[in-house]
């Protein structure tokens, strides 16, 4: 059985030191039948490594029952990792996060009585295990640590799974509350049959012995690694979620990526961490899969778009994205030398400028060393942007002057074997990687460059225009190329090919810009002229036309005459009524006993209720563009039917309220606003933050919030009716304390709307306060409170007029094809509208987005696939970015024949302007 062992420079297998460089190819968010094409696209860039998250709601739909088949055949993906040479990383959860639907738990748990989620909490525990009993089932025999059998053997070993992440950013310092639960999650992976390392994304806050202490983050990392290795000295420093870019959400502008990716993964490599990319390819949120992010931008409701793009080096749709060139040099670098980087000395950490200061009195340039017993690397950071060049000054005297040009980052190597009896004994310009006896370097165009093999040197220039250099040096094929040139480099195991656009999955290369031929040196350093592939053209001049466009108006479920309608107990949660995704229809039958004007809020109610009035469509209450948290309501004496129309727009993917319930499940009720005055500053004893609630990460044991409190005298007149609290968005976190007893806690970036009950009210004044958690400002209440006082109202619950109600409840189904019609000439809908159309196309393989124009919210169906939510428009019709265009895979797709495309659109979006366009 092979053994993978690790020390403080990196793992090894059987004493074999491996470099990991790692990227995130989710396989759930990519159509099983282009994961070897990412897989493919991700060796290309340079990685040698592919991690995966397994959302376990993909594999248990319901308690016991589960799917590992088709787009969730997980062993699949492994074994394609293992026929591509690439090592796995598997992260099993439970709790993943990634702004997937509740973290990957599965729905049904929200039912499971007494269950704590991310706890030592036996009912979820149980189903934990469970889980990862079935997990382990599929996919123990294919770990490095497994004998191999067969053909199919990776390296000799039974699979390519090197390292399992458990658990996802558990920052909680309660050392009790870590050990029972994360040990106890440690024992059920052993227990199931995994015996490789298991690591954390902790950030050191929790962990258990067994172990290995993993890194988040993002921007320049080499203070961080470098503080790794001092406190964790006998571990390998992996930034296990190398962040490259956030998710956007709906309503929201994508924030810019900053600093350059290339130069801060150099920063991580310097320090001798191995990384992980987070995402590589981020893929598409498809169906309902999307979540809601807990700690979204505060001008943002959190919930996340179709595309989980994230700004990742590959796109969606499989195509190199804008910062796909820069991480294929820095990687393809990294895992052709992991020699020389998994031998660097750990405790070698020599005294530097911080490569991401000003160099406003100093030097452009910072320069950063690191020496192992397989050679040395120097990283040069330039963060002026302009050109730059210096002279180092080598151990034994000899200066190398190196022409850095405007290159962000750019690394020499000293003293490595090339194999055999060659040695580099320097060079001034970049290592790209090594086949056999050919060496690939590159620099800035026109520059001189300098390189030593065997103690002869080389002094050359590299080459402007398209085409690399190709000089022969003691033995050494050297290809000597400019940042642009090595573009059209591509390496395999046993040959370097010059003058491609990239590789098939087979090993052949692609033509460049219509070329017939492509060079190809042999590991030997044969140099000789061969045929390339044209790669498959994407038609992105086809036109792609609808049929005629026809539609299906579900005014029975909106006016509440469906027999479909089923009676209800009372008010229920979508999951309980056995819809744990997307949408369900409540039909509430209310008598008013006078005519009048009332304001209407569900504060039990989420993410959006469209509500409808005898069959009118009268407001949109909740989360996101468009909705409020309450809405005007004129009844007539008299029975009157309300209709609401309920949406689940995706759970909370992390943060201390995984969860939360949806659709309406609680009262309806007539609300006042408040007249509490304005807030004002008051002192008051801290509190011990985990003494009230635990576990809430990124608080330590004895944490406590501030003493100055923002304070309101709230009055109110009844204790039996509640009160709401609606609090805004807002970059900080609190404890709500009404009348000295705390009630809530309040994440960050997160809308709340808190329900006060008589256990926290009293007749009379009410003394409500948030008594903020520190952070990274000097004075958190001054930072905060004018947010604060400006953005909280209070509501009076005045009543609900839903006590005496009749309840029915309908499941959200797409009509039979014979339902829909032919829309009416000048029919101008506002309420909910399914459409339904055809199209054909030539090509189903290039990428096919939708674009949605003329339409506002709602879901996009084709060839019977949910594809996934789309939003563009508000009711108003006012625009909603991010996202306009949604990408179809071509996998889903028949060419030639007839395309069914199924639209629900929540307001009557017209999709006679929606258009179907290759390639975006």
């Amino acid at each position: 059985m092979p053994a993978l062992t690790f020390d403080g420079r990196s793992f090894m297998i059987d004493g074999r030191r491996i470099w990991l460089v790692s990227g995130s190819v989710p396989y759930a968010r990519i159509p099983n039948e282009y994961w070897e094409e990412r897989i493919h696209a991700a060796k290309v860039a340079g990685l040698n490594t592919i991690e995966t998250p397994v959302f376990w709601n993909r594999h248990e739909p319901r308690p016991g029952q589960f799917d590992f088949k088709g787009d969730n055949d997980l062993r699949r993906f492994v074994q394609l990792c293992a026929a591509a040479g690439m090592y796995c990383i598997l992260r099993v959860g439970p709790f993943i996060g990634q702004d997937w639907d509740f973290g990957g738990l599965p729905p049904w748990l929200t039912a499971v009585k007494g269950v704590k989620y991310r706890a030592m909490n036996g009912p979820f525990l149980e189903a934990c295990s469970r889980y990862i009993g079935a997990l382990a089932e599929q996919v123990r025999d294919l770990q490095v640590t497994t004998p191999g059998k067969g053909p199919q053997a990776f390296n000799g070993a039974g699979g390519p799974i090197v390292l399992l992440q458990a658990e996802s950013r558990w920052t909680c310092g309660d050392e009790n509350a870590a050990a029972s639960y994360l040990g106890e999650l440690g024992r059920y992976i052993r227990e199931s049959g995994f015996s490789v390392p298991v690591i954390n994304s902790n950030n050191l806050w929790a962990g258990v012995e067994s172990e290995l202490d993993g890194w988040t983050g993002s921007g320049d990392m080499l203070g961080t690694v470098r503080q790794l290795a001092a406190v964790r000295p006998n571990q390998p420093r992996m930034i296990i979620e190398y962040i490259t870019g956030e998710p956007a959400t709906w309503g929201a502008e994508p924030a810019p990526r900053s600093g350059d990716l290339e130069q801060q993964l150099a920063q991580v490599t310097a320090a001798g961490g191995q990384f992980n990319l987070l995402p590589f390819c981020g893929g598409t949120n498809f169906g309902f899969w999307g979540g809601r992010r807990s700690e979204a931008p505060v001008t943002s409701s959190g919930f996340v778009t179709a595309t989980a793009d994230a700004r990742a080096p590959l796109t969606e749709t499989g195509e190199p994205g804008p910062s796909y060139a820069s991480v294929r040099r820095l990687c393809t670098f990294a895992s052709r030398l992991g020699r020389l980087l998994a031998n660097l000395e750990p405790t070698f950490q020599p005294v530097a400028i911080v490569p991401g200061e000003a160099q406003t009195k100093s030097a452009a340039l910072t320069v950063i060393h690191a020496t192992g017993t397989q050679g040395g690397v120097a990283f040069l950071f330039n963060r002026s942007g302009a050109a730059a060049s210096t002279t180092l000054v080598l151990p034994d005297g000899t200066t190398l002057p190196v022409d850095v040009g405007d290159s962000p980052v750019t690394w020499c190597v000293f003293d490595f074997s090339l194999g055999g009896r060659a040695r580099l004994d320097y060079s001034s310009l970049s290592v790209f990687g090594l086949v056999g006896k050919t060496l690939v370097v590159f620099g800035p165009a026109g520059s001189e460059g300098t390189l030593s093999i065997n103690g002869t040197p080389l002094i050359t220039t590299v080459p402007k225009g398209k085409t690399p250099a190709i000089v022969t040096h003691e033995g050494i094929s050297v290809v000597v190329c400019s940042r642009e040139q090595v573009q059209t480099v591509f390496l395999t195991d046993d040959a370097v090919y010059v003058g491609a656009s990239g590789l098939g999955t087979s090993g052949h290369p692609f033509s460049l810009d219509g070329a017939k031929h492509c060079t190809k040196i042999s590991a030997d350093g044969e140099v000789k002229q061969i045929l390339a592939v044209h790669p498959m053209a994407t038609k992105r001049s086809e036109k792609i036309a609808f049929a005629e466009w026809t539609s299906a108006v579900p005014s029975d479920y909106t006016d509440g005459s469906s027999a479909r309608f089923a009676s209800i107990e009372g008010h229920a949660d979508l999951t309980s009524l056995g819809c744990p995704f997307g949408y369900g229809w409540y039909r509430v039958r209310i008598k008013s006993g006078e005519a009048g004007k009332l304001r209407l809020a569900i504060p039990n109610g989420g993410d959006r209720l469209h509500v409808f009035q005898d069959g009118e469509f009268v407001g949109l209450i909740g989360e996101g563009p468009g909705a409020s948290p309450d809405i005007p309501l004129s009844v007539k004496k008299g029975p009157h039917t309300l209709v609401i129309l309920a949406e689940n727009l995706g759970r909370l993917a992390g943060g201390v309220d995984l969860g939360e319930s949806k659709g309406v499940y609680g009262d309806l009720w007539e609300v006042k606003p408040i007249r509490a005055g304005r807030a004002v500053i008051k002192s008051g004893d801290p509190i011990d933050v985990l003494a009230f609630r635990s576990p809430i990460f990124e608080v330590q044991p004895g944490d406590t919030t501030v003493s100055d409190r923002v304070t309101w005298t709230v009055p109110h007149k009844k204790k039996q009716q509640p009160m709401i609290v609606c609090v805004p968005p807002f970059d900080g976190r609190a404890l709500l304390v009404v009348n000295n007893k705390p009630a809530a806690f309040i994440d960050r970036g997160i809308k709340s709307r808190i329900v006060l009950g008589p256990d926290h009210l009293k007749g009379g004044a009410n003394t409500i306060q948030f008594a903020l958690l520190p952070d990274d400002s000097a004075d958190p209440v001054a930072a905060l409170s004018p947010v604060l006082t400006e953005g909280v109202e209070f509501l009076e619950c005045v009543a609900a007029i839903s006590a005496k109600a009749d309840w029915a409840f309908a499941k959200w189904e797409q009509p039979k094809t014979a339902a829909f019609k032919a829309p009416k000439a000048g029919g101008d809908r506002k309420g909910p509208t399914w459409w339904r159309s055809t199209f054909k196309l030539a090509d189903a393989h290039s990428p096919v987005f939708f674009d949605a124009t003329g339409l506002t919210k709602g879901q996009l169906y084709v060839n019977g696939r949910h594809v996934c939510r789309y939003f563009v428009a508000t009711p108003t019709g006012k625009p909603v970015p991010p996202q306009q265009s949604y990408f179809i895979p071509g996998a889903w797709l028949n060419a030639g024949e007839d395309n069914e495309i199924v639209i629900f659109d929540e307001h009557g979006g017209n999709p006679a302007r929606c258009r179907l366009s290759h390639g975006g």
